[in-house]
């Protein structure tokens, strides 16, 4: 089974007993494929596809039915920063984007090709 690492480091989910470091061998190398510094680069691809449960159409922002405001947030190498609320969908999606531009694009621009 493959997990999201965040998941194992908060104790959501815990590992499997008969997982050892001797018997991962090409395993664990395959689920490293695709990861730099613990990012999986396919989450961070700016033409990534929106989740179906996203009710705001941008990645990284909700409504806040507690604050009665949109919430923006965004996880990079397994922390998530939660940006602000906003009253208005249009500033949140301008938050979220400036957080993407700053964190994934020096991220990525350091990449090798």
């Amino acid at each position: 089974t493959i997990v999201r690492g965040d998941r194992l480091k908060s104790g959501v989910t815990k590992p499997c007993s008969c997982v050892s470091e001797n018997n991962l061998g090409v395993g664990r190398e395959k689920l490293r494929e695709g990861y730099v510094d613990g990012t999986s680069l396919s989450l961070i691809k700016p033409d990534r596809k929106i989740n179906s449960n996203n009710k705001t159409g941008i990645k990284g922002v909700c409504w806040s039915s507690q604050k009665h405001r949109y919430q923006a947030q965004i996880t990079f190498k397994g922390k998530v920063y939660h940006l602000d609320f906003y009253e208005s969908l249009d500033d949140a999606a301008k938050a979220r984007k400036h957080a993407e531009e700053n964190l994934f694009g020096e991220f990525i621009d350091e990449l090798p090709n």
